[in-house]
């Protein structure tokens, strides 16, 4: 009986694993429409798939959660933007640590919610914890750690603090030239 339930349940998770697979692609190109209700409406249907599959705070979740954000960040609706983007951080501490590039990505992604919405003394040290991630995990000549250079260069600049905006994107500018 044991065995049989185990089956069941496999079988029938990796069954449904599909529908929000099918609803997470959807969903993206609808974003990429700039279709926002439409998008939102499938990655939802995606997260009801994954959360009746695998529960309700599962790995699948991390992807789920970082559309979502996307598409209320798109959408500006910043504060279900931070909402997602906080659950998908939340979520890779979680399964994965700290020093794992979706973590770097996904504190960028509010470092730019709160870039957005002035909440400025937010956005520095947020930049700073993914480049010193990517540095770690890829290396200071990768074009992703080049990437997040430029965005904190990008920050400063906008900030008037020009002479650390022109060192890290000098720096940037050189890792991306040696690629």
């Amino acid at each position: 009986m044991k065995f049989f339930t185990l089956f069941l349940i496999f079988t029938f998770g990796v069954a449904n694993s599909q529908d929000w697979q099918k609803y997470i692609q959807e969903s993206n190109a609808l974003l990429k429409q700039r279709d926002f209700d439409s998008a939102l409406e499938k990655a939802k249907l995606a997260y009801d798939d994954i959360t009746r599959v695998y529960g309700d705070s599962s790995q699948f979740h991390i992807n789920i959660f970082g559309l979502m954000g996307r598409i209320y960040f798109y959408s500006g609706n910043y504060d279900n933007a931070i909402e997602s983007y906080e659950a998908e951080k939340s979520l890779i501490l979680r399964f994965r640590g700290n020093e794992d590039l979706n973590y770097a990505r996904a504190i960028n992604n509010l470092s730019v919610v709160f870039s957005s919405i002035g909440r400025n003394s937010e956005v520095e040290p947020l930049l700073k914890e993914s480049i010193e991630i990517k540095r770690k995990v890829m290396g200071e000549n990768d074009t992703s750690y080049a990437k997040s250079l430029n965005n904190l260069g990008q920050y400063y600049f906008t900030r008037g603090e020009y002479p650390e905006a022109e060192k890290l994107l000098l720096k940037a500018l050189e890792i991306k030239k040696c690629d």
